[in-house]
């Protein structure tokens, strides 16, 4: 069965995703992978990282377009920053109830399209 891994996101506001864009640019050093910009490497906040068969995608996302209008402004408190040593930087934050919520509610939507 052929499958794509997904990466299930929500983004920040604009104003936090441009700082987050400018930090990572100050990071950057010569072995770097990547910087974030808006064009393919998005500031995101992953929510769900799973495997979906190639013929359940389309479901997928008529299942987030079904949930995207209930997310509400959900407030995140960063805990801990890191950098790998290829420059990866990594924001871990406090689980609220909120996006608790918001986690269990896409993947009881999500899991079984996962098959």
């Amino acid at each position: 069965m052929r499958s794509a891994l997904l990466n299930i996101a929500i983004y920040p506001p604009a104003r936090i995703a441009k700082k987050a864009i400018v930090a990572s640019r100050r990071f950057a050093g010569p072995d770097v992978l990547f910087t974030l910009n808006m064009r393919d490497h998005y500031p995101h906040i992953t929510i769900y990282m799973t495997r979906f068969p190639l013929r359940n995608l389309g479901k997928v996302e008529q299942k987030l377009a079904m949930l995207s209008p209930a997310i509400k402004r959900i407030r995140l408190r960063a805990v801990e920053y890191r950098q790998d040593k290829e420059g990866y930087v990594d924001v871990r934050f406090v689980l609220s109830q909120e996006m608790a919520r918001l986690q269990r509610e896409i993947i009881r939507a999500l899991n079984p399209l996962r098959e």
